[in-house]
């Protein structure tokens, strides 16, 4: 089995998210991968802290990870490149893993925010015998000319690039654009994967914690993902056929609505909001109990209850296993997956 290491020319390029979709997507057709993260590299001179990837990727594969990853790494230092006892540090760690599969790798970024090099990408790869594939974040004013050196960079071991995030009505500029110039350098472009809104739900607890509302019933389905809300207030046509457009949603509506509630759990609904400090009624609290809905109270009313979502999924993350699984589906749809699956195969 093989060895894939993620980088990417910018932070925040989705990462993370490619790691867990692929290691998904790799888990469906044949053995869960080994999903790592060996070194981080952090702003400034700021303490190190726990590193979320780490916990998702364990809670992904079941798989601890060694107890000195990831190696924290200043700006400065990651400019300069790994140093001996860092490499003898990973490699040992690595070379002890108990793996028996694939392994895909979250490397760091080939550039600072300011568009200098960083070798530490390549120089991981190069140490743990791993192919590359490099995420490309787009963005309108993307400069591709200032974005190739540093790919090209990777050498021989950089399978293809994939441009990341790109937006619905985008994509023809993708294909026609960005595309074409990536390989006008010799860069093989392995597609492009497409913003999803499945990629930015938060669960219903960080939204019961963030409208600070109170769990009724439901409490243990805090975890699962809600990618919509809608908002149950006047509503001319079936409620139900008004409702049923996601399924992944919560509702937020007048306490005093039973009429409104019970169309909404009739519906596919994730968390079912009561807002004006009202409680159901008996027979929607029966209904919302037999389809094991959620249901939360606030004391704000239903206005001042929707404004304040304004700054609910301005940080979201990509840690949860349903994300994980929407990415993996995007991926299937979206690029060329064989050198991909070839390098985790080893062949």
């Amino acid at each position: 089995m093989g060895a894939l290491l993620v980088t990417s020319i910018h932070k925040e390029a989705g990462r993370t998210a490619f790691c867990a979709g692929l290691a998904r997507l790799t888990g469906r057709e044949q053995s869960l991968p080994f999903l790592c993260k060996p070194i981080r590299i952090t702003p400034g001179n700021a303490a190190p802290r726990p590193d979320p990837d780490i916990a998702f990727y364990s809670e992904l594969t079941g798989a601890s990870q060694p107890e000195s990853w990831p190696v924290s790494m200043g700006m400065t230092e990651a400019r300069r490149g790994l140093n001996p006892s860092t490499t003898e540090s990973i490699v040992t760690a690595f070379n002890q893993m108990d793996r028996a599969g694939a392994v895909i790798i979250e490397g760091p970024p080939v550039t600072t925010p300011q568009g200098q090099p960083l070798p530490v990408a390549a120089s991981l790869a190069e140490m743990l015998d791993a192919q590359i594939v490099a995420l490309v974040r787009y963005q309108p004013d993307l400069q591709i000319e200032e974005s190739i050196a540093p790919l090209e960079a990777l050498g021989d071991r950089l399978l293809g690039v994939v441009l990341n995030g790109v937006p619905r009505y985008r994509g023809h500029t993708a294909q026609s654009s960005l595309t074409p110039a990536l390989e006008a350098h010799g860069l093989k472009v392995l597609g492009s994967v497409p913003e999803a809104r499945c990629m930015l739900g938060v669960t219903v607890g960080q939204l019961v914690e963030h409208i600070k509302g109170t769990f009724l019933m439901g409490d243990e389905k805090r975890g699962e993902l809600v990618d919509h809300v809608m908002i149950g207030g006047l509503v001319l046509d079936s409620g139900v056929d008004y409702f049923a457009r996601y399924q992944k949603k919560a509702v937020i509506v007048r306490g005093d609505r039973p009429d409104i509630q019970m169309a909404a759990l009739a519906t596919p609904t994730r968390c079912l909001v009561l807002t004006g400090g009202h409680h159901p009624i008996q027979y929607v609290e029966y209904e919302a109990r037999e389809e094991e809905i959620p249901v939360v109270v606030v004391e704000s009313d239903t206005l001042t209850t929707a404004r304040s979502l304004d700054t609910l999924f301005g940080g979201v993350t990509v840690h949860h296993p349903d994300k994980a699984d929407c990415y993996a589906d995007l991926l299937s749809k979206s690029i060329d997956l064989e050198p991909l699956r070839a390098t985790l195969r080893g062949t």
